[in-house]
């Protein structure tokens, strides 16, 4: 995937879905996902930092055995590797290449997804909107503990025909 560079910062926030279509140096695989958290101009290059934890499961199942054990074997994937983010936070570089138009684009080891996953902000928002309906729904008052929440919410998803929780 080709960007202007105008067009990076349209990235925050946006799943991305790592391909194998550049010669970077990162340890996603082909199909593995991340969520571009901010990104750094600089000169020649731009510095992307992702958060994938919300697709560790999902991931660790694409990850190839790239890293050599003892026995010089590629063996090991990253996930095992004393480097790899338990937070679920990395950085990578991209750089600027020009096309036949002379035009600078910044080529991308990744593309977009399709799929549309809630953002940070939207899933707060959420949990809000919940807890203001619990609270109203308690008339105002305040629950007395964690028990209650889940006692009413409950209530509400089996009335809407749902499974507890």
């Amino acid at each position: 995937m080709k960007l202007d560079p105008e067009q990076i910062p349209s990235l925050i926030g946006q799943v991305i879905v790592f391909n194998s279509k550049t010669d970077y140096e990162i340890d996603f695989d082909d199909g593995m996902k991340a969520r571009v958290v901010n990104i750094i101009p600089d000169d020649q290059c731009h510095r992307v930092f992702v958060n994938f934890s919300e697709f560790e499961e999902y991931n660790c199942n694409l990850m190839l055995p790239n890293y050599y054990d003892s026995n010089g074997q590629p063996t090991e994937k990253w996930c095992a590797q004393s480097h790899y983010p338990k937070d679920g936070k990395t950085d990578f570089w991209v750089s600027f290449v020009d096309d036949r138009d002379h035009k600078t684009l910044v080529e991308l080891p990744f593309d977009l997804t399709v799929d549309r996953f809630p953002t940070v902000q939207e899933c707060l928002d959420a949990l809000e909107r919940t807890l203001d309906a619990l609270r109203l729904r308690n008339l105002g008052k305040p629950y007395k503990c964690l028990d209650e929440v889940f006692a009413e919410a409950n209530q509400v998803l089996k009335r809407g025909g749902r499974n507890e929780i």
